[in-house]
């Protein structure tokens, strides 16, 4: 049992080790090829210097260890972010208040309209979506450890998602 035990924990290592890569390289993406979006980055985002602390609590069960990501504020709409996140699973898109900020929240969903994509929304998330392939990071395919350990595979995965919150940023911007 303790050998197992220490499989777990070294699997549980590597995976902390993966996401930290992952938005460690989402944060240069973004800062390098977006720099309009990215001085606009939410304070509430993860940042380079607090990211492992964030993958640590994502896995070892720690309270507010579920979402997080980096947000980006969209210019001339208040409480309106777009980002990339995650729960169980990476997910991007809009996020605003439907309560506190109604008017915004009924023009990101106009959005919608816009878009062929596949995405949902709710009560914060007026457009969101699930990009394929699915990660899921808690416990991750066998396709997707292969992407994560794949240094190119994964800054191509990366880099599509940032180009896609830099897309609806835009768009949300007007």
């Amino acid at each position: 049992m303790k050998l197992a035990r220490d499989i777990r924990v070294a699997y549980v290592e590597a995976l902390i080790q993966l996401q930290e890569q992952f938005w460690r390289e989402a944060l240069m993406i973004a800062q390098a090829e977006y720099p309009e979006m990215f001085a606009s980055l939410d304070p509430e985002s993860v940042k380079a210097d607090s990211v492992r602390t964030s993958c640590d609590r994502y896995y070892n069960g720690q309270r507010k260890n579920k979402h997080y990501g980096i947000f980006f504020r969209v210019p001339g709409m208040e409480g309106v972010t777009v980002g990339i996140g995650i729960d169980e699973r990476i997910y991007t898109g809009i996020s605003c208040d439907e309560e506190t900020q109604p008017d915004n929240y009924r023009r990101c969903q106009t959005l919608l309209s816009e878009l062929d994509d596949d995405y949902l929304y709710d009560a914060w998330w007026p457009l969101y979506r699930y990009p394929l392939p699915d990660f899921n990071f808690r416990e991750p395919t066998a396709e997707a450890l292969d992407t994560l350990v794949d240094s190119d595979a994964r800054k191509k995965m990366v880099r599509s998602y940032i180009d896609e919150l830099f897309r609806l940023w835009r768009m949300a911007a007007g």
